[in-house]
Parts: structure tokens; sequence; C-alpha cells
């Protein structure tokens, strides 16, 4: 039986940088969003938009995570990087 969980990830743009507030119905799925959102917090969009998806090796999260986990972990940070695009490019034009 394979199981999906929502993730919810709210960002705000302030002052250049980006801030971020993330759940889950499940609580693996949200500590992970936690991580995520707590590591790219106060970032600017350069910066997450350099994140590469190898930083997962680095954090030695990959060898504790099932390839599933894995994969929706690198999701997560996929969702968090398009955030960030649209809003940037909401804020230019309001600028």
């Amino acid at each position: 039986m394979k199981l999906n969980y929502q993730v919810w990830i709210l960002s705000e743009f302030k002052e250049g940088k980006f801030y971020f507030l993330a759940d889950s119905d499940s609580q693996l799925t949200k500590g992970l969003a936690g991580l995520l959102v707590e590591g790219l917090r106060g970032s600017s969009k350069e910066e997450i938009l350099n994140v590469p998806p190898e930083f997962i090796e680095k954090l030695g999260l990959k060898q504790t995570l099932t390839p599933s986990r894995t994969n929706g972990f690198l999701n997560m940070l996929k969702l968090v990087k398009q955030r960030v695009s649209e809003q940037s490019s909401e804020n230019s034009k309001n600028t």
C-alpha cells in the first residue's frame, strides 16, 4: 500500500529575502519540510535557486531516507524553487 501525504509550504518575500512556513499530515514529512524551510529561511532568490539537489547527500539524509522519501524531499525543494520564481516575478511586476 502506497501512502501519499500532503505538504503545504507558504512563502513570504520581505526585504529581498524569502521566509517559509511548512506543514504536512505526516510527522516525518512535516519534519523534512521543516528542515528544508528552516535551512532556506532568510535566503535570496539566487541562493535558493542555486541549491543543488545533491545537497541532500551533504546533509546525510539520502543514506537514511527511503528512495520514495528522498524523492519527496527533492520534490519539496522543487516546489520551493518554483514558488520563489513565481513570487519574484509577481514582485517585479508590482514595482
